[in-house]
């Protein structure tokens, strides 16, 4: 998945979730400018992190052998 796919799944899955209004616009502007790696954290996780470069690897591994179609 390229950024803009990751970008445009992960503000997709944003704008379904039971999140309020507020909340939902937060996490829209946080990948507006969120690295690839964030992204795939959000969508995995839900959470908005701050990874360094070790933890980047761990994501990007994690993310190669998650079901995107159970979320």
């Amino acid at each position: 998945m390229d950024t803009k796919e990751l970008k445009m799944y992960a503000g997709n899955s944003i704008m379904e979730s039971k999140l309020s209004a507020p909340a939902k616009i937060q996490m829209l502007e946080f990948i507006k400018s969120a690295s690839d790696a964030q992204v795939k954290s959000l969508i995995m996780d839900g959470k908005i992190v701050k990874l360094d470069e070790q933890a980047e690897q761990i994501v990007n591994d994690r993310f190669n052998t998650f079901d995107l179609k159970k979320k």
